[in-house]
């Protein structure tokens, strides 16, 4: 990697993501231990339900076990995960994939960052290789964590230096990721654009190079604060809809033409 890179902050990032499941925290709060998330596809003429996500937790809220069913998109594939802790942080997590073992990885983390893994080794059963990712850690003058620099050794010895750079706002509200290669070019970079409460209210990702691409998503929130709605650029939309304890009970998925294509479904197992 040249030099020009390591003069930027090789920076940690901790973003937070814009996804279509339950905070951890509403997890942990409601003592959830089972979630199965369905997927009903509205123009498939039987109508029936597919299970394509099954995760569990323990009492603390850390979740054990998730498994992805990818026939519910019509590919014949599944996915496993297995996690096993050393105090809050997962040390083992081992995959199947279509009901073989995939690999075993084993984390190091921080002792000086919360929730930051220095370390991830993983060996790959079905090719017996394996790969390492060491992660090193830097802050802003605000003391903020705003960069990482990772070193990759690839399953085939090669070894590759890449880094993210973030930016705040004054707030200290992640607006920007970038990821940058070895040639300390810009190949991605995510942006977030929050109110004043905190709560993001457009994401904007982009990939340079080759193939440029741009694609933006906008949210709208309710006065509790629940993300309500979500539309892209391509014009495709998303409504939420919530239990009274606050967990997601179903998410309906429309097309660019406006019909409703496809309906997540929430299923809870409490303590």
């Amino acid at each position: 990697m040249k030099k020009l890179l390591s003069l930027f902050a090789l920076v940690l990032i901790s973003s937070a993501a814009i996804a279509q499941d339950n905070d951890s925290s509403l997890i942990r709060k409601n003592g959830v231990i089972e979630v199965q998330k369905k997927l009903l596809v509205h123009a498939f003429q039987n109508n029936d339900s597919c299970l394509m996500n099954h995760r569990k937790y323990n009492a603390a809220g850390a979740l054990l076990y998730e498994k992805t069913d990818m026939s519910c998109f019509g590919w014949p594939n599944t996915e496993e995960m297995f996690l096993t802790y050393k105090g809050d942080n997962p040390n083992i997590i081992e995959v199947k994939r279509d009901g073989k073992p995939f690999s075993i990885a084993n984390y190091v983390w921080s002792q000086d960052l919360i929730g930051k893994p220095i370390q991830v080794s993983t060996h790959f059963l079905q090719t017996n290789d394996s790969s390492l990712v060491r992660n090193e850690y830097f802050k802003n003058d605000s003391g903020w964590l705003d960069s990482t620099y990772i070193v990759t050794k690839n399953q085939d010895g090669s070894v590759s230096e890449t880094a993210t750079v973030a930016r705040y706002n004054l707030k200290g509200e992640l607006v920007q990721l970038f990821n940058i290669g070895e040639d300390g070019i810009v190949l991605e970079m995510a942006s977030y654009e929050m109110n004043d409460d905190g709560a993001v209210l457009s994401s904007a990702y982009t990939t340079y190079g080759e193939k440029p691409n741009f694609t933006q998503v906008f949210f709208e929130h309710n006065q509790k604060g629940q993300m309500v709605k979500s539309y892209n650029t391509a014009n495709q939309k998303q409504e939420f809809f919530y239990l009274e304890n606050g967990l997601i009970q179903n998410i309906y998925s429309y097309n660019p033409n406006g019909d409703l294509e496809m309906e997540y479904i929430f299923e809870y197992t409490y303590q």
